[in-house]
């Protein structure tokens, strides 16, 4: 019954769409989008196609699919962008699965592929059944170019070759073979290239020399050459005995356990025995268990690791589920334990990197702004303030705001914006979330130590609104000659977005993010941006008001900073007074010069005393208007 409802939806949903005027949707085969025969950009709609790859791989997020009947111009990649495979109809893509599809044909790097509107996928039959791949030679298949006219047709096609030796490797996980037997009709000596873009983590190449039986894959051009992408070393026929294991990565997952990735199943006898592992820091492993579903993947039980070090873990003589060992020791360096994330963002010089660029980390933390435009990347935080907050980029999951979670993934530099990538693992923690509040700030602050903020849940108090939106739906907001862009990456713009208006004076709550070369606040949804006061004559009657800002810090411990502004040049008295109303200090009396100006107070009053901790009230005098704030000191 679910199956049948699910598919009136969608069939209702396309009849709808494709009643629209002129709307360019064709109902058609995948035979017809290969040969040219629908214009790119138009929307298509295409019934019955069987799943051959299902891609996780967080920098792609799509499947392959083919016509049933297979051949020629049968395959095409079905691009999901953020939305995942394994969240289709609520229980995920599979290799086998009967689909329909619904999306936009486009060209992407000379590559077909249909970019699939948000819920665009059905599943009509579970576990149809994968097709058989089509044998042909590296011959037919090309490898530069100049080949096109022999490899456009098999684009996305499930596709095998067989009886071939591995003459290269290349620098991305990428190797080269070349045809090794003389069958009639096959050129001796052909060559194709094989690539690991569907195998997450990572597919081991063999070994150069090696001679494989078959290769599985789907063919595909990329960057200007065809290659086959084999969806798993399951793919890949050796002839004669499987090399034996490579140790692809590892990383901590807690202080007490670190996760050792292979290329292939192990041997469970081999894999469990802790005497084939070592650490670096002397750190003891105490068991081994051999994940039961995923038999490429060890868990290390150990002693509490180390923080802010860095950890080697060696593996050697741990052999395949074939009985084939590895071929010398192996070694792979991460960041031991859970990394605070200051650590990661606190650069040691004046260059803005991470020190931790290239290494694998595992940090734990509350999950601060999701990217709801974007579903998925998403911002998060071990501790309140500064250095404490990072970017996750593609994670494998999805969360909440305030989910607390675990995630081990790479450092990485993006245009200047520190980030994790290529996650590997990451996990819901059993640890009671907090949303840690913001760290109360504003643009000046931002600009002088921006990268400190970098990821940071904070509130940019008491700004003005300098600009309308612009073409992005991004404006401007400040203090004086300080400011600080709103972004649009996380929250939704729309009919009911809360742009506050030109010159109004707002607090804007967000994660700061850096992005297109200038710091951004991100608000997360529409109760981060509120309107303290609302301007309807415009920026400059705004600005012109006579304004006290509330110190900062506050509370404070040795001095506090007070801002204020004046519209144009007059006498104004800065003063500060216990809360008996007695004079404690005088911090300024005399002509102030239109615009912004800040006064610090030391916590001294008028005789260079050291005052009582407490509450105390800062008060600006003018000929026209008396403004009054509370501040607390700390001792």
């Amino acid at each position: 019954m679910k199956k049948v409802s699910c598919c009136l939806v969608f069939s209702a949903l396309f009849m709808v769409f494709a009643g629209a005027a002129d709307a360019g949707v064709h109902t058609t085969t995948v035979y017809s989008i290969q040969q040219g025969l629908i214009p790119q950009q138009d929307t298509v709609y295409v019934d019955s196609l069987v799943v051959t790859a299902v891609d996780l791989k967080p920098t792609t997020f799509g499947f392959h699919a083919q016509e049933r009947a297979g051949g020629p111009y049968s395959g095409i990649l079905c691009y999901m962008g953020y939305e995942e495979p394994d969240t289709v109809d609520g229980v995920g893509l599979e290799v086998g699965d009967l689909v329909n599809v619904w999306g936009v044909y486009d060209e992407y790097n000379n590559h077909s592929e249909i970019l699939i509107w948000r819920g665009g996928v059905h599943i009509v039959e579970k576990g149809y059944g994968a097709p058989p791949c089509t044998l042909l030679s590296c011959g037919d298949l090309g490898y530069v170019p100049e080949d096109t006219s022999f490899a456009e047709k098999w684009e996305g096609v499930l596709i095998c070759v067989d009886t071939v030796q591995v003459v290269a490797i290349g620098d991305y996980e990428e190797w080269t073979v070349v045809e090794y037997h003389d069958h009639p009709g096959i050129g001796l000596g052909d060559s194709l290239r094989i690539d690991d873009k569907l195998v997450e983590p990572t597919l081991s190449p063999p070994d150069s020399g090696d001679t494989l039986a078959l290769i599985r894959g789907v063919y595909a051009e990329e960057w200007g050459n065809y290659r086959l992408w084999p969806r798993d070393y399951d793919d890949l026929i050796f002839m004669g005995p499987e090399p034996g294991p490579h140790l692809l990565l590892a990383y901590a997952t807690s202080e007490t356990t670190i996760y050792a990735v292979f290329d292939r199943e192990l041997n469970e006898a081999s894999a469990e025995d802790i005497n084939n592992y070592s650490l670096a820091t002397g750190t003891t492993i105490y068991q081994a268990i051999l994940n039961p579903s995923n038999m490429k993947v060890v868990k290390l039980i150990t002693d509490p690791q180390p923080t802010d070090e860095l950890e080697t873990l060696t593996a050697c003589d741990i052999a395949s589920s074939g009985g084939t060992h590895m071929y010398g020791c192996e070694s792979y360096d991460f960041m031991a334990g859970i990394t605070p994330i200051s650590s990661i963002q606190t650069a040691p010089d004046t260059n803005d990197a991470s020190p931790l660029v290239g290494l694998e980390v595992t940090v734990r933390g509350i999950v601060t702004g999701p990217s709801t435009s974007y579903g998925g990347p998403f911002f998060m935080q071990d501790a309140p303030g500064p250095w404490n907050g990072i970017y996750v980029y593609y994670p494998t999951a999805t969360f909440d705001l305030g989910d607390s979670v675990v995630v081990a993934g790479v450092v990485d530099e993006y245009y200047g914006l520190t980030e994790i990538v290529s996650v590997d693992y990451m996990k819901e923690d059993a640890n009671q979330a907090r949303i840690p509040q913001p760290t109360v700030t504003t643009c000046p602050a931002c600009v002088a130590a921006a990268e400190s903020y970098e990821g940071v849940l904070v509130t940019l108090d008491s700004v003005y609104v300098f600009t309308y939106l612009d073409q992005y739906g991004e404006f401007t907001v400040g203090v004086g000659t300080d400011t600080c862009k709103v972004g649009d990456y996380s929250i939704e713009r729309g009919p009911g977005y809360p742009y506050p208006g030109l010159g109004s004076l707002a607090a804007i709550t967000g994660c700061y993010r850096y992005n297109y070369g200038e710091y951004k606040i991100e608000p997360r949804f529409a109760a981060d941006i509120v309107v303290i006061d609302s301007c309807q004559a415009g920026i400059k009657d705004t600005l012109a008001r006579l304004r006290l800002s509330q110190n900062s810090p506050n509370p404070f411990l040795l001095r506090t900073n007070i801002k204020l502004n004046v519209p144009s040049a007059t006498r104004a008295r800065l003063a500060v007074y216990d809360v008996s109303g007695r004079l404690v200090r005088v911090l300024s009396n005399g002509i102030l010069e239109p615009g912004s100006h800040t006064f610090t107070w030391d916590g001294k009053d008028s005789t260079g005393r050291v005052v009582s901790p407490g509450i105390y009230f800062y008060r600006m005098t003018t000929p026209d208007k008396t403004l009054q704030k509370k501040m607390v000191v700390l001792r």
